[in-house]
């Protein structure tokens, strides 16, 4: 009987300490606001049809710029097809403003540091061993200036466990980059509602 009612004690405890831990964790996902971050500038929202992924290491160096550029990578885990366009896209600041993606014209008029952010391409080595075993797809929404990525890729079919990875381009946020929380929605005709990654520019 002792024996028992130790169990159910132990077994008690446990329970309670699960329970506090869930809840801190939990907590501290509420006050931050941000989603998980495999490195300290990539950030993932992973469901069981759709990882994306958010890199700011080269969006950290352009606070002084009218257009920032944002390396994403997207993979498909559990849909048939996922169909990106340009249109996929859209930013969005603390204060609720929505930024597009910059039209390709735009940039190349107004822009020219493209090549320069490539070379800070950084998001393939931290996704390289999560999407391992998935099949890379070309993509280039944003054309580079004088690089060889001239070519637009406006749309971007994802079979089934394959991913891209791609440098987006949008206006600067009106309040700035340095220290401020974004969401980057994502939208497909396959997808029932948005899938999103919250991050923060530091």
């Amino acid at each position: 009987m002792r024996k028992t009612i130790y169990l159910l004690l132990i077994m008690a405890c446990m329970v309670l300490f699960l329970q506090g831990c869930i809840t801190s964790r939990h907590t501290e996902r509420d006050i931050k606001g941000l989603d998980r971050t495999l490195d300290m500038f990539t950030y993932i929202e992973e469901g069981n049809l759709i990882a994306l992924v958010a890199s700011t290491y080269a969006t950290r160096l352009r606070e002084a710029e009218a257009y920032i550029p944002l390396e994403v990578s997207i993979a498909n885990k559990g849909l048939a097809n996922l169909t990106i366009t340009r249109e996929s896209f859209m930013l969005v600041d603390e204060e609720g403003n929505n930024y597009p993606l910059v039209p390709t014209k735009e940039l190349l008029d107004n822009y020219e540091k493209q090549d320069f952010d490539r070379s800070f391409a950084h998001i393939h080595k931290v996704v390289y061993s999560i999407f391992d075993a998935y099949t890379q797809v070309e993509s280039n929404f944003e054309p580079d200036r004088f690089g060889r990525r001239r070519i637009v890729i406006d749309k971007v079919e994802l079979p089934k466990f394959s991913y891209l990875i791609d440098m987006l381009y949008f206006r600067k946020p009106k309040a700035g980059l340095k220290g401020k929380k974004f969401e980057l929605f994502l939208t497909a005709q396959e997808l029932e509602e948005p899938v999103f990654v919250k991050f923060m520019v530091e």
